[in-house]
């Protein structure tokens, strides 16, 4: 099983920020040729900001982010059933909250029968501060956690 390269979270909010820059600069020039200059000045500060932010957050990224070699990671099978691993998958990526897309879970096998997997994982709900129980079905990889 491989998943589809996925770009890194700070590619993805780049793109986001882009998008909404563009947005809001678009709408500076319609605001401006509308004789809105006063609300223009304000969509333009909030854009201002917008970059600003983003730029502080660009140079507080750390340098080097721990990896967990891919070679560690592995698809579930019927033996695993009831134990705990680390789980891997984009169902669990939060771009805030976990990035990587990994967390503990327990692997299950899947109603349907040998092959299909679940994994019941704990993620984290930052509207009300506690964890959530989340099943999620395959594909998703599996490494051992380590003492």
């Amino acid at each position: 099983m491989s998943f589809l390269p996925q770009p890194d979270p700070l590619t993805r909010s780049r793109a986001i920020a882009t998008n909404a820059i563009d947005a809001l600069q678009r709408e500076v020039i319609r605001l401006k040729a509308d004789k809105q200059a006063d609300v223009a000045a304000h969509v333009e500060a909030a854009m201002n900001a917008l970059k600003n932010a983003y730029d502080i957050r660009l140079k507080e990224r750390p340098k080097q982010e721990q990896r967990i070699p891919a070679s560690d990671w592995r698809e579930p099978t019927d033996t695993d059933q009831g134990a705990e691993y680390l789980v891997k998958s984009e169902q669990l990526f939060d771009e805030e909250f976990n990035p990587n897309g990994i967390c503990v879970g327990t692997v299950v096998i899947a109603a349907d029968g040998p092959g299909g997997h679940i994994a019941t994982c704990a993620t984290w709900c930052n509207y009300q501060d506690h964890y959530h129980t989340k099943e999620i079905a395959m594909p998703f990889l599996i490494r051992d956690i380590e003492n």
